[in-house]
């Protein structure tokens, strides 16, 4: 693989940073990923939106870490480190989306189940076909067919990724809103979910802008350089992924009391225990 194509995919991982930033990395989403298990396990059904997707952060940061490391080496795993370290966007998106999502059924109980699944796939989609897009054109990319600049492909699921993070903003900031508060003890504890996921937005904004500027800058001092990759790009990752871990497990009891007949898709209907 040439020099250019390397400068023109930013992103992808060789000798880019430092075999410790990956290191590091790894240890940090692989503590992370451990009290995700149990976080998932107490929540349940209602869980598995929220933290499969917090799951999926951490697996991706501890494979595409692996994966650059091995890549010094290794040139053929180029192109799979890249995507994986490209794509750390969407699980990121996910998992706010499934913390917003348990956050409002929490909130209130009566809402309206099959219009809320509708949305939530149409936002699956939306991501899907972002992360597509952008994964066929960084291997465009790093096929030497384009460069990132002018990949009109990356530049197409960059535009659906950003369009997909303001819809979760307005979803987010317009469940703030109380819906009457039900008698029920989910509602405090779907608060703090809803928190988790209002204050996770602008850490996954500015991610998003370092992905934007990463790929779009022709000037490639910007995404080679170490102290911006950390600032802008692995701390919003962390403390993202953290709020979502703490206020899960701030949340771990909240479905003890409730019950979700059989029937019910995801556990998102319930009632009373006897």
């Amino acid at each position: 693989m040439s020099n250019s194509t390397t400068i023109h995919l930013p992103t992808t991982a060789t000798s880019v940073f430092p075999e410790s930033f990956y290191i590091i990395t790894i240890t940090i989403f692989a503590v992370l990923l451990l009290p995700t298990f149990y976080i998932w396990r107490c929540h349940g059904r209602p869980g598995i939106l929220p933290y499969s997707n917090v799951y999926a952060i951490c697996a991706v940061h501890i494979a595409g870490g692996a994966l650059s490391i091995a890549a010094v080496n290794n040139s053929g795993l180029e192109i799979g480190a890249a995507v994986l370290n490209s794509m750390a966007i969407s699980p990121l998106l996910l998992a706010a989306l499934g913390v917003l999502h348990e956050a409002r059924k929490a909130r209130n109980l009566t809402l309206n189940n099959t219009r809320e699944w509708r949305m939530v796939a149409g936002y699956h989609a939306l991501v899907l076909v972002a992360i597509i897009l952008f994964i066929i054109g960084i291997v465009d990319v790093m096929n030497g067919k384009t460069t990132a600049q002018k990949s009109g492909l990356i530049k197409g699921g960059l535009a659906l990724l950003v369009i997909s993070y303001f819809i979760l903003m307005v979803w987010a900031l317009s469940s703030i809103k109380t819906p009457g508060r039900p008698a029920v003890s989910t509602f405090q504890e779907g608060t703090k979910l809803l928190y988790a996921a209002v204050l996770a937005m602008p850490f996954i904004g500015v991610r998003l802008i370092y992905g934007i500027l990463s790929f779009l800058l022709t000037n490639p001092h910007f995404s080679r350089s170490l102290l911006v990759k950390v600032t802008l790009s692995l701390i919003p990752e962390v403390v993202a992924t953290a709020l979502f871990v703490v206020a899960g497990f701030a949340t771990k009891d909240m479905w003890k009391g409730l019950k979700a007949p059989k029937n019910v898709e995801a556990g998102y209907s319930f009632e009373m225990r006897a």
